[in-house]
């Protein structure tokens, strides 16, 4: 029997065949010179980039002016690949029948043909095991990381529902949201398990791109298969590469745009330069920073133009290369950031500032382009340049490791975190990426890194002056591509490994190179190294697959094993997951979804697609008083609200005093004069089984509460009311009290409930405290209390003008209180000076205190 989290595996196999060969296979044999026909990776690769970019944009034009359904996308699509179709139709006619041309497709081996090595095998036996395997992993899981969650599986998940892309909707492109939408409205309804059909089809395109990017960079399958090898077993990608997240389909196109970039420049054909334009698009139609490409394709453009010394002549054919591919980019690449500014969108919507300040740049970002310079630092060693070889046999070996130590010199120290690494399983976690760093770079680190890379391109530069011209030129355009998108990366977004991603393969084909141009050779020269390789990569390929089944295996084999959905949410998102519960509880009971208030949980529309949930990030829309959750029947207070009202200058607030009070009254049981519970304008929801009100997973913290503002106001009934109007200072009006006895016993517990009201004027700019003392006939203190009011939960700074509020004490009788009978006087004082506020009766004056009762002591 299929599992059911499997069946939309197989059942909606031709719907994503269709999307990615069906559509696809026309537009990359149409794009492809017929000289690349006979190579089948190369087309497979560009017909599954293409596919899902052509469908998604015929998907957009049908949910943003018509209705999005399953027949109008396989229609369109049909009609978008019917173009395309004919044209490569016409090329087929032109050469061989159509019959003997297909034939000879399929037949072909992929060029230039070469015998496969034992190493070779085992590299493209392990990428299939993994692809496998994550087909799998993937198809079991719903929606858990939080970023699919957010937006784009939640976009899907409303698309599916209204058919439509919703005018209200803006952000990031929807490539990615457009694919699961068309694998759920196959299925026929919103199904996790069928929106993720379309995530190992991506993977596979990838890998695909990463083997071609290999083959077109440097004219060489072996590269591209250790390209290929190198994405698939990095343990990062094999962490991630399950999560919907869009950093795959991100990279498939940059890496495929960069690919067919590099071969226009080589080739200087214009079929290339749109192609690459086309994927660019896919890009930018996947993620924003899909456009530091384009910045570095200018970049290219102009280091070129420097290296012609500005020759207008020799300066266009590269020019009209990137202006090809700018065209070609355009339609595609820029409609739904047009489409935002018709709108009245922001087109393009930056991270918050605060995630900058996460940035790590430390070492740890480093960790591609050191692994090139230990790999260029071998080179060097197995076949010393005419520098080197002119010098001392122990000069020959000197630099090299010198220019090795400086580099390890300055990275290391951050990008281990010695602290923590060897702790636990931290070292694991640090092989999986999801270990911090040590720290940021110092100025003596980044100056170490700089010297280490200035003496090796010293000591290179003569091997780099004998390489032929393509390869120079080559080696420093697949830098000019990554340079900007790795520059904003490590200043500004280096808080996550994933967010890399798109210029990994770029940095991998660098590896792969050296590997094979001079690893490989020496290798194949010694058997037994050779066979101790073998086992290297079988190793590399089995940590891949530990990475990637690690968090499976429990619930796949073990005592956690889930039985559904419900239960994978729950093991995935634990403390959200028991506020949604609760939501689920509360509609159940009240017949109605509530309103509900929850700063900056982005997650929860997501399992309440058709709620009124407030949850912007937006500093100017932040809740920070009981008013601002007018309408609102719940809040949902925690680690997010805490940290953006903290960003925004917004911390501490008079909301988040008040959700404390609810919290510190609840857990004190505090009794009005009546016995009942005192209402408090937030009323605690507990969210756990034994009562407690507060969930923490070690990520993110909930609180929820119902909101009352009927309670701000509630009758004060004290059992001894106060004589006359009462105000302290000129905001605070003594109502009365309660206590529990007038008779105290040294040692013992006594509790004291003072009642205030806020008076008319604004509220004090500064946090004043209370004092209660015991006084003896000649007015000195023999004991005494002071802190701030409402178990210093609501400071006086936040005091609202009518509020109702019941001040709570706890007062511990000192041992050494003497015997007899005492004043109880209280007051409000200055805890900076001092200085106490004056207190009136009915607008008399009544010194800087009040006495309201008479205690006992024994």
């Amino acid at each position: 029997m299929i599992p059911d989290w499997f069946e939309p595996s197989l059942t909606l196999f031709p719907f994503a065949a269709w999307m990615f060969l069906g559509v696809g296979l026309p537009w990359a044999l149409a794009l492809l010179p017929r000289s690349l026909w006979r190579e089948k990776l190369t087309v497979l690769a560009v017909s599954m980039a293409l596919g899902p970019l052509i469908t998604t944009t015929v998907m957009f034009v049908l949910g943003t002016v018509g209705t999005l359904t399953l027949t109008g996308t396989l229609i369109g699509s049909a009609l978008a690949a019917g173009a395309p179709g004919i044209f490569a139709w016409r090329a087929w006619r032109n050469g061989p029948s159509p019959t003997e041309a297909i034939f000879t497709y399929l037949k072909q081996d992929t060029a230039p043909s070469m015998h496969v090595a034992r190493t070779e095998a085992l590299l493209i036996a392990g990428i299939v095991l993994l692809l496998l395997l994550n087909v799998v992993a993937t198809a079991y899981w719903p929606f858990l990381s939080y970023d699919p969650l957010w937006v784009y599986a939640y976009n899907a998940k409303i698309f599916v529902m209204e058919r439509a892309i919703p005018d209200s909707m803006g952000y990031y492109p929807q490539l990615v949201p457009l694919s699961y939408t068309y694998l759920q409205q196959a299925w026929g309804g919103v199904n996790d398990h069928a929106a993720r059909v379309v995530i190992p089809w991506l993977n596979v395109a990838m890998v695909l791109m990463a083997y071609e990017l290999g083959v077109r960079v440097f004219r060489s399958r072996r590269v591209g298969l250790l390209t290929a090898a190198i994405w698939t077993f990095y343990p990062h990608v094999a962490a991630w590469n399950g999560s919907g997240d869009l950093e795959i389909p991100l990279t498939l196109y940059v890496t495929g745009a960069s690919a067919f970039f590099v071969e226009a420049w080589r080739t200087e054909r214009a079929r290339f330069a749109v192609l690459s334009g086309l994927l660019l698009a896919g890009a930018l139609w996947t993620k924003p920073t899909g456009g530091a490409l384009a910045i570095g394709i200018a970049l290219a453009v102009g280091v070129w133009a420097v290296r012609v010394r500005f020759v207008p002549r020799a300066i266009w054919p590269k020019l009209r290369l990137a202006i090809i591919a700018g065209l070609a980019c355009a339609p595609i690449g820029g409609m739904w950031y047009v489409r935002n500014l018709i709108l009245g969108h922001t087109a393009v919507v930056f991270p918050a500032g605060y995630w900058h300040s996460f940035a790590q740049r430390s070492g740890q970002e480093f960790g591609w382009p050191l692994l090139i310079a230990a790999l260029a630092v071998g080179a060097l060693l197995a076949h010393p340049p005419d520098l080197l070889r002119a010098r001392s046999r122990w000069l020959r070996v000197a630099l090299p490791l010198l220019a090795l130590a400086l580099l390890l010199a300055g990275t290391l120290p951050t990008a281990l975190n010695t602290d923590l690494i060897g702790h636990g399983d931290n070292g694991w976690r640090w092989l999986r990426g999801d270990l911090t760093a040590g720290g940021r770079l110092s100025v003596l680190e980044s100056l170490l890194i700089a010297a280490g890379f200035a003496l090796l391109a010293w000591i290179g530069w003569g091997i780099w002056r004998r390489w032929p011209a393509g390869y120079r030129e080559t080696s420093w355009l697949v830098w000019a591509l990554l340079l900007p998108y790795g520059v904003v990366w490590f200043f500004d977004f280096s808080y996550h490994y994933r967010l890399s991603f798109a210029i990994v393969p770029l940095f991998a084909v660098q590896v792969a190179v050296l590997i094979d141009g001079w690893l490989w050779p020496w290798l194949a020269g010694r058997p037994w190294i050779g066979r101790a390789a073998g086992a290297l990569v079988i190793g590399a390929w089995g940590v891949a697959m530990a990475v990637g089944v690690q968090h499976n295996l429990d619930y796949w084999f073990g005592d956690k094993k889930l039985a559904d959905d419900r239960a994978k949410y729950d093991a995935g998102n634990a403390s959200l997951m028991v506020v949604v519960h609760m939501l689920e509880d509360y509609a159940a009971q009240h017949g109605e979804p509530p309103v509900v208030a929850i700063p900056g949980e982005d997650r929860l529309p997501f399992f309440f697609p058709s709620w009124d949930i407030r949850n912007s990030r937006e500093p100017d829309e932040l809740p920070t008083t009981l008013d601002d959750l007018d309408e609102a029947d719940l809040f949902i207070n925690g680690s997010v609200p805490r940290f953006l009202w903290q960003d925004a200058g917004l911390y501490p607030n008079p909301l988040d005093d008040l959700s404390n009070v609810a919290a510190a009254y609840h857990y004190l049981a505090v009794p009005e004069s009546d016995g009942s519970r005192w209402p408090t304008p937030l009323q605690p929801i507990p969210l756990n089984a034994d009562g407690s009100l507060a969930v923490d997973d070690g990520n993110f913290r909930f609180e929820a509460y119902e909101i009352h503002p009927e309670a701000r106001t509630a009758t004060m009934k004290p059992i001894v009311p106060a004589e006359g109007e009462v105000i302290v200072g000129d905001f605070a009006q003594y109502v009365g009290h309660n206590i529990v006895s007038g008779t105290w016993y040294r040692g013992d517990k006594t509790f004291l409930t003072l009642y205030w009201r806020p008076t008319d004027t604004a509220p004090p700019q500064r946090d004043y405290s209370i004092y209660i003392h015991l006084l003896d006939a000649d007015g000195s203190r023999v004991a005494g209390w002071d802190g701030q009011p409402l178990q210093g939960e609501y400071p006086t700074r936040d005091w609202q003008p009518g509020e109702s509020l019941l001040d709570y004490w706890v007062l511990q009788i000192p041992p050494d209180t003497p015997a007899g009978t005492f004043d109880l006087r209280v007051g409000i004082y200055d805890s900076l000076t001092g200085e106490r506020l004056p207190v009136t009766v009915d607008g008399d004056p009544a010194d800087d205190g009040l006495t309201i009762d008479t205690i006992t002591v024994e």
